[in-house]
């Protein structure tokens, strides 16, 4: 199996690593770490020498930990010596865990670009990883043409930052139901049975109709845009009973 990535880690920090090269994998980037795709019958060292030489990135996570494991440290110096970087994208990618500054990178590291990662940032950077190193190989369909959505319509999620990657995944429905303030949609959300903003750049258009049509189906009357329109009504209907009421 061919590898796109090497996620080189101190072994304390496994579980944020592990949950990293998950959100990776489902964009469609292979990625591979010791504590989970590690071979029983092979030497350690020679698998991991092997995986190195034939993965395009080393992503090289920096941690409190990251000092103190040897380890990770051949790591580095056998993917400094080994790793042909891709076109326009270095060969190892620094990822520090926020709380450290990158001058914590060992000295062939401390001039790169790279990301903070902590467990609130997982899913935009392996996104990140994905689509500035490997924009080919993601799963995503092809994009459709950007054009504003029409109240009822339905988008999709389509970019992950740190201020929805809590909310939702690439590829969740949205209802759309008004343009709001600075250009912001106002959508209803399935995933979180509720109403989120969100902006224009994080969504496309959806183009699985009978999918939308079940969820639709789905959607609480309140928020859907038919509802929203009989509140209005009602609303004016209300003001204008009252406002009769006084004059009258």
């Amino acid at each position: 199996m061919k590898y796109n990535a090497f996620i080189s880690y101190s072994g304390v920090d496994v579980e944020i690593v592990e949950n990293l090269r998950d959100h990776i994998n489902r964009y469609g980037v292979t990625a591979w770490v010791y504590s989970l795709d590690r071979t029983l019958a092979v030497d350690a060292w020679e698998e991991i020498q092997a995986r190195i030489e034939e993965s395009d990135l080393v992503i090289f996570v920096v941690s409190d930990n990251t000092p103190n494991a040897e380890g990770q440290q051949k790591e580095l110096k056998l993917a400094l010596e080994k790793v042909e970087p891709l076109a326009g994208t270095e060969k190892i990618l620094p990822i520090v865990i926020t709380g450290k500054n990158f001058s914590a990178l060992p000295d062939e590291l401390r001039y790169k670009n790279g990301l903070y990662f902590d467990a609130y940032k997982v899913k935009s950077v392996a996104w990140k990883i994905a689509t500035r190193a490997f924009p080919s190989l993601l799963k995503a369909e092809t994009e459709n043409p950007w054009k504003f959505p029409i109240p009822g319509e339905w988008l999709e999620v389509s970019n992950l930052d740190e201020m929805i990657e809590q909310h939702f995944d690439i590829g969740d429905k949205l209802y759309f139901r008004a343009l709001g303030p600075m250009g912001l949609l106002e959508c209803y959300a399935p995933r979180i049975k509720g109403l989120f903003w969100i902006a224009q750049e994080n969504v496309k258009a959806s183009s699985d109709v009978e999918t939308d049509k079940e969820l639709e189906s789905h959607v609480p009357m309140i928020f859907r845009v038919s509802g929203m329109i009989k509140l209005l009504q009602l609303g004016w209907k209300v003001w204008h009973a009252n406002d009769n009421q006084n004059n009258g």
